[in-house]
C-alpha cells in the first residue's frame, strides 16, 4: 500500500528531503488509528470521532486501555480489573462492528504510565494517527503544569495526535483552520490536513499569523501561506487565505477557529517563541487544554535543506 510521505520520512529520519518531492506526494493512505481510551466522557466524544476518521479512510481503528494500576494490588485484584474492562472493551467492539469492513476495529489492553504506553505502542507499530479525548479546564489560569492525556502524549510521541475535548458533539469536519507561522516547519502540517479534508470534503482556512510587522517576516509568511494554498489547489482542496496580527499565537488562532466555525484545527509542536510562550508553556499545550474544537497536532519532520522554490507545484 502507498503510504503518505510524511510517515516514511518520519520513520527513516531523513535529514535531507527536498519539499518540492515532500509535496509531490498525493497518495494518502492511513493504515492504523489508535484511539486512547479511558472510560470517560472524554473516550466517548473521541470514540464516535475516531470511528468516523477510519470509516471515511478505511483505516484499522484499535481502542486501547492502558492497564496503570498499582503495582500493590494482589495478582486477584488485577486479574478482576483486567477481566472487567475486557468485557466493556468487547461490548464497544461489538456494537461498533458494521461501522468499519470486518477485522478492522480492534482492542488491547496494555500496561505501564499511559502516556509513555501509548507512544512506545505507536512507535512500534508504526500507528499513522493517536485519537484521545481531552479532560476540561480546572482552573481559571493555564500554566505549563497544568497537563492533560493529550498534551503529554503530543510531547512524547512523533505520531499525530488528534484531541477531542471532553463532550464534543461530533458531526462533521466542514472546516479546517490551518495556521502558518515564521517557523519553516509549518507547511508540513499540509499533507495530514489533506488526507483528512479529502476524507471529509472539507473547506481549508489558513491563516497567516504575523508575529512582527518586519517586512522580510512579513513575506515569508505570505510565501509559505501562498505555498500550502497551492498544495492543497493541487490536490483539489478549497481553500482561502487570511492573514492576522497575532501577539498571542494560541488566543489568535482559537479566535479565528471560532468566528469560521472551524471543525478541526491543524497545529505543528514547535511554534515562534514568545514571552507568553514562555510564561504558559508551549502554543500547542495552551491551544489543546483551551479549544473547543478537535486539535490535530504534528510534529515536525528533521528537515535541513528546502527546495522552497518548487514547494506545493
Amino acid at each position: 500500500m502507498y503510504r503518505l510521505f510524511y510517515f516514511i520520512c518520519k520513520k527513516k529520519n531523513l535529514n535531507n528531503i527536498i519539499f518540492s518531492t515532500f509535496f509531490s506526494q498525493k497518495i494518502i493512505f492511513m493504515d492504523k488509528i489508535i484511539l486512547a481510551f479511558e472510560f470517560s466522557e472524554n473516550s466517548n466524544s473521541a470514540l464516535n470521532m475516531a470511528l468516523t476518521i477510519a470509516e471515511r479512510t478505511n483505516s484499522v481503528l484499535e481502542i486501547v486501555w492502558v492497564d496503570n494500576t498499582l503495582d500493590d494490588l494482589v495478582e486477584i485484584e488485577k486479574n478482576t480489573i483486567h477481566e472487567h474492562f475486557d468485557e466493556i472493551l468487547r461490548s464497544i467492539v461489538t456494537q461498533n462492528k458494521d461501522k468499519l469492513p470486518p477485522n478492522y476495529l480492534t482492542y488491547s489492553i496494555i500496561t505501564g504510565n499511559v502516556c509513555d504506553a501509548i507512544a512506545n505502542k505507536a512507535a512500534f507499530e508504526d500507528v499513522a494517527l493517536i485519537v484521545v479525548g481531552t479532560h476540561e479546564k480546572k482552573q481559571n489560569i493555564e500554566t505549563r503544569w497544568t497537563n492533560s492525556t493529550a498534551s503529554k502524549l503530543v510531547e512524547k510521541t512523533n505520531c499525530p495526535v488528534l484531541s477531542v475535548p471532553n463532550n464534543y458533539n461530533f458531526i462533521d469536519i466542514k472546516k479546517i483552520v490551518v495556521p502558518i507561522d515564521f517557523d519553516f516547519s509549518t507547511r508540513q502540517k499540509a499533507p495530514m490536513v489533506t488526507w483528512i479534508a479529502k476524507a471529509f470534503n472539507a473547506y481549508i482556512h489558513i491563516v497567516g499569523l504575523l508575529t512582527s510587522g518586519d517586512e522580510e517576516h512579513i513575506e515569508k509568511i505570505k510565501e509559505y501561506s501562498q505555498q500550502v494554498g497551492r498544495f492543497f489547489m493541487n490536490n483539489q482542496i478549497e481553500y482561502e487565505i487570511t492573514y492576522k496580527a497575532a501577539n498571542n499565537i494560541a488566543k489568535e488562532i482559537l479566535a479565528f477557529a471560532e468566528t469560521k466555525n472551524a471543525n478541526l484545527i491543524s497545529i505543528m509542536t514547535r511554534q515562534e517563541i514568545s514571552i507568553s510562550n514562555i510564561l504558559y508553556g508551549s502554543y500547542a499545550h495552551q491551544i489543546i487544554l483551551r479549544s473547543r474544537i478537535p486539535i490535530l497536532t504534528i510534529r515536525p519532520l528533521n528537515i535541513n535543506s528546502l527546495d522552497q522554490e518548487n514547494l506545493g507545484t
